[in-house]
């Protein structure tokens, strides 16, 4: 009776019926929950990986993995992904350096600054951006990054109307 929607909804809010009906559904329909992923599957996701060349919604590659849900799938491909390419070790001099470069030059946009630094994810980058280098580092402290985003918008509404004018 408990998993009866109709009945169990009379006793939410909207948003949080929305938002249950959702994972409930997805736990209910993963037919092999809890079973490990095999090295043919890993194989074959990086292989769509490689193929697609990003994915944006993973729900596309549900049909490539019926016994998967969504949600299994992306966070089996930002393991696989992730624990080849990202380090988890910390930070080098030189890798500080680098980031303080990049933080000067595209401001404080992480997905930018991210993909220029090797082998270290977006979300590295920016948390050590503010919990060390911005309170620590006298160079960081003089960034005015609010600037130099508003320099890069002015630049690229530059070009940008430039390009329409030429042609």
């Amino acid at each position: 009776m408990f998993w009866r929607w109709t009945y169990w909804r009379n006793y939410q809010p909207p948003f949080v019926t929305q938002y249950c009906r959702f994972h409930v559904s997805n736990y209910l329909s993963t037919t092999k929950k809890g079973v490990p992923w095999t090295p043919e599957e890993d194989k074959k996701l990086l292989e769509l990986l490689q193929s697609l060349k990003g994915v944006r919604k993973w729900t596309t590659l549900e049909e490539y993995f019926p016994d998967r849900t969504h949600l299994a799938i992306r966070s089996r491909a930002r393991t696989l992904v992730g624990s080849r390419s990202i380090s988890r070790a910390p930070f080098t001099q030189e890798e500080d350096e680098r980031l303080l470069e990049l933080v000067e030059t595209h401001g404080e946009d992480f997905l930018t600054v991210g993909s220029f630094m090797e082998k270290r994810s977006p979300y590295q980058c920016s948390r050590r951006w503010f919990l060390h280098l911005k309170q620590n580092n006298e160079r960081a402290k003089s960034l005015n990054t609010k600037a130099v985003r508003q320099w890069k918008q002015l630049y690229d509404t530059f070009i940008s109307s430039n390009a329409v004018n030429k042609t």
